[in-house]
């Protein structure tokens, strides 16, 4: 298995019969990496502060229409 070039090598009979499951350990080293956050809690954390950021510069917001 050659993890940099991310593939392996089969010396022998195939059998296709295989489940593949994802390196969790790898995952969990991420995580820890990132403080314990997802990609996904990154995005909505951005979004949260961008709306924070919007209602404190005074920006209009969501404006009743009226029709004459």
């Amino acid at each position: 298995m050659d993890s940099k070039a991310k593939s392996a090598v089969v010396l022998g009979e195939v059998n296709k019969n295989y489940v593949v499951t994802p390196d969790i350990d790898r995952l969990l080293q991420d995580l820890f990496i990132n403080g314990g956050m997802t990609p996904g809690d990154k995005e909505w954390e951005e979004h949260k502060r961008r709306v924070q950021r919007a209602r404190a510069e005074g920006g209009p917001g969501l404006m009743k229409m009226e029709i004459d």
